[in-house]
C-alpha cells in the first residue's frame, strides 16, 4: 500500500479547546481571510498580454499590446524590497505582443509573439540581469509563434501549441536545452490543438490547463506531460470553468490561475490555485478591482504571487500590480518518521491512521471535518489499537480535514475523497 507523504499539517499550541477551534477554522478558511496588497502600478503604460520572467531572484516584464493598440518592446524589473518598478534595456528585435518566456537560475528567455500587423514571430532573446543584457537566443522553431504554452523543468524549456496567422491552431511540443541553446522536437500534444493555454511545471511534471480553441471556445481540460519519459497524460482534475487567456505561474508547489476568458468574450474574476500532489482545484480570492480581466500576467517572486497589467470586458487597459502572499499558508510536510500516519490520500471507502504504538498514550480522538468546520465523523481513540480503520464510502467526493488530538495539540491534515 502507497503513503502519500504529502499533507497539509500545522500544530496549535496548548491552550483553551475553543482557541484551538478559532485557529483552526482560520487556517482551514485561509483563502477567505487573506487579502491582496496593490503595490507600484508597472513601469510602462498600460498593457495586456505581455510576458513575464524571473530569474536571480529578481523579477521582469515587458511587451504586450498598449493602450492605444501598440505593441512594445519595453522591459521593466519590480524591485519587491523598495515596491518600484525600472526600466530596464528594451526587448531587441520587433515589438511583439503574445511572446512566451523560460525562466532559469540566472537567465530570462522570451521568444516568438506577433509584430504590430499580427505577423508570426520567431527570434528569442535572452536576459542576464548582471549586466543588463539581451543576446540573441536560437528561434523558436515550432508552428505557432502566438501564445503558446511554456514551462522550465531543471535546465530545460518547454513549449508548444499556439496559434500562427490565419487562425490556426497548433499542439507541436518542443525541449529547450539552456545549456547549449538547442531546441528538440518532443512528442506532440495529444490534446485537441489551442492557444492561451495556462502551462506550469509541479512535482517534476509540466501541466497544460485550458486554453481558446480554433472556434473561439474555452478548454477546461488538465493535461500532464512527463519530462522524463516523454509521454502525456490526461487527468481526471478538470478546471472549475473553461478559460484562457489567465494570468498564471507557478507559486510553491501549486499552479494558480487569475482572471482570463471563454473566449466568447465573457471574462472572469475567479482565482484558482491547483494542488499538483493531490490533483485538486481550490480557490483564493479574488482580485479586488471590481472586475473581471484577461491578459494579465503572474509571476512569483520569493514566494509571492504578483499579477500585473491585463484588459477589462469594456476594453480597459491596467497597468496595477497586485501581490498576495498565502498561497500554501498551510505548508506541506513530509511526515515520515512521525508518531502517526493517515493513507491512503486520496481515500475512496476506507482511510487508515496508524499511530506509533510507543506514542498511543499521548494521542485523545480523531474527527473528520468538511471544509465548513463540521464534524461529519468522530471517535475516541483507545490505548491498545494502534491501526484505526475509518470508514469513508459515506463521504462525497472532495475536501476535508482530518483532526488529530493529542494532549497538546490539534494536528489537521488535508483529506481527498475521490470515488
Amino acid at each position: 500500500m502507497t503513503i502519500n507523504k504529502h499533507r497539509f499539517r500545522f500544530m496549535v499550541m496548548k491552550s483553551k479547546l475553543n482557541i484551538f477551534i478559532i485557529l483552526q477554522i482560520f487556517l482551514i478558511n485561509i483563502e477567505v481571510q487573506a487579502q491582496w496588497i496593490q503595490v507600484a502600478d508597472f513601469g510602462g503604460l498600460e498593457r495586456d498580454d505581455l510576458v513575464t520572467f524571473t530569474c536571480s531572484e529578481r523579477a521582469f516584464a515587458g511587451t504586450g499590446m498598449q493602450v492605444g493598440y501598440q505593441v512594445t518592446n519595453d522591459f521593466y524589473e519590480y524591485k519587491a524590497d523598495i515596491n518600484q518598478w525600472q526600466a530596464i534595456a528594451n526587448l531587441p528585435g520587433i515589438s511583439r505582443q503574445y511572446a512566451f518566456s523560460f525562466s532559469f537560475n540566472d537567465v530570462g528567455i522570451v521568444f516568438a509573439g506577433i509584430d504590430q500587423a499580427g505577423n508570426d514571430l520567431k527570434d528569442g532573446y535572452s536576459f542576464i540581469p548582471q549586466n543588463n543584457i539581451w543576446t540573441t537566443a536560437t528561434a523558436y522553431p515550432g508552428s505557432g509563434s502566438r501564445a503558446c504554452a511554456s514551462g522550465t523543468f531543471g535546465n530545460f524549456g518547454y513549449a508548444g501549441l499556439g496559434r500562427s496567422s490565419g487562425n490556426l491552431m497548433h499542439n507541436d511540443w518542443w525541449q529547450f536545452n539552456s545549456a547549449n541553446n538547442t531546441w528538440i522536437q518532443k512528442t506532440s500534444f495529444p490534446g485537441l490543438a489551442r492557444n492561451l493555454s495556462a502551462c506550469f511545471e509541479s512535482n517534476g511534471f509540466i501541466y497544460i490547463v485550458g486554453g481558446i480553441d480554433a472556434n473561439d471556445m474555452g478548454l477546461n481540460d488538465v493535461w500532464q506531460y512527463n519530462p522524463l519519459n516523454d509521454e502525456w497524460l490526461l487527468i481526471s482534475t478538470v478546471l472549475p470553468i473553461a478559460i484562457g487567456n489567465a494570468a498564471q505561474c507557478k507559486v510553491k508547489h501549486s499552479g494558480v490561475m487569475i482572471g482570463g476568458y471563454d473566449g466568447q468574450n465573457l471574462y472572469t474574476n475567479n482565482a484558482l490555485q491547483f494542488d499538483a500532489f493531490n490533483g485538486i482545484w481550490m480557490t483564493i480570492p479574488s482580485i479586488p478591482i471590481n472586475d473581471a480581466i484577461k491578459g494579465a500576467k503572474a509571476f512569483s517572486l520569493n514566494n509571492v504571487l504578483y499579477v500585473t497589467c491585463g484588459i477589462t470586458a469594456d476594453n480597459t487597459r491596467l497597468k496595477s500590480t497586485w501581490k498576495y502572499d498565502m498561497i500554501n499558508a498551510i505548508e506541506d510536510t513530509n511526515i515520515a518518521g512521525q508518531e502517526f500516519i493517515i493513507f491512503p490520500n486520496p481515500a475512496i471507502d476506507q482511510l487508515n491512521l496508524s499511530i506509533a504504538p510507543n506514542k498511543l498514550n499521548l494521542y485523545t480522538k480523531y474527527e473528520i471535518c468538511d471544509v465548513n468546520g463540521s464534524i461529519l465523523k468522530a471517535s475516541t481513540i483507545n490505548k491498545v489499537d494502534h491501526n484505526i480503520a475509518i470508514e469513508t464510502n459515506d463521504l462525497a467526493e472532495g475536501i476535508y480535514f482530518v483532526k488529530i488530538y493529542n494532549l497538546e495539540a490539534v494536528i489537521v491534515n488535508k483529506l481527498l475523497i475521490k470515488k
